[in-house]
C-alpha cells in the first residue's frame, strides 16, 4: 500500500483494515519505484566467514 511509506506501519494497516470492511470502498496495492532509486548501485554481497575456506565463494 502506497501509504505505508506516507504514514507510519501500523498507522496504515489500521486505515487498510478499516476500509476493507466499509461498503463501496476498494483497496488496492500499487508498487511502485521512485525516480531516485534507479541511480542506487547494487548492494555488495560480502562472503560470509569460512565461505572463501570452503571453496563456496572465489576470493
Amino acid at each position: 500500500m502506497a501509504t505505508r511509506s506516507v504514514l507510519h506501519n501500523q498507522s496504515s494497516l489500521r486505515l487498510e483494515a478499516r476500509l476493507l470492511f466499509e461498503p463501496g470502498v476498494m483497496v488496492a496495492s500499487v508498487p511502485y519505484q521512485l525516480r531516485s532509486s534507479r541511480n542506487r548501485k547494487p548492494p555488495t554481497v560480502t562472503p560470509s566467514p569460512g565461505q572463501i575456506r570452503r571453496g563456496i565463494v572465489a576470493p
